[in-house]
């Protein structure tokens, strides 16, 4: 798949997922569950500056590399503990979990 990613979708958010889910089935309209937002990024940080970002397109060799960057930057964040997982939301339609 590819993605654009442009000045106006350059945006991503990391929620923190819940350690537990329920276990009940979710017939009826759901079960509330609560994520929260730890934190986001716009513009998206790139290896070379984090602070800057160059509009791109990226296929699945790029999209690898993205999610690795990322990984390794949201592990060196406060809010991050190695036993949790973020569900990471990319405004261009990439997500994903670190």
């Amino acid at each position: 798949m590819e993605y654009e990613i442009t000045e106006k979708n350059n945006f991503l958010m990391v929620f923190k997922l819940p350690k537990e889910y329920p276990n009940e089935f979710c017939f009826g309209g759901g079960i509330p569950v609560e994520f929260t937002i730890v934190d986001w990024f716009c513009p998206i940080p790139n290896d070379e500056n984090r602070a800057l970002f160059i509009p791109m397109t990226m296929d699945n060799n790029d999209t690898d590399d993205f999610i690795e960057s990322m990984q390794e930057f949201i592990a060196t964040k406060n809010y991050h503990d190695r036993k949790s997982d973020y569900l990471v939301i990319c405004n261009f339609g990439l997500t994903f979990i670190v």
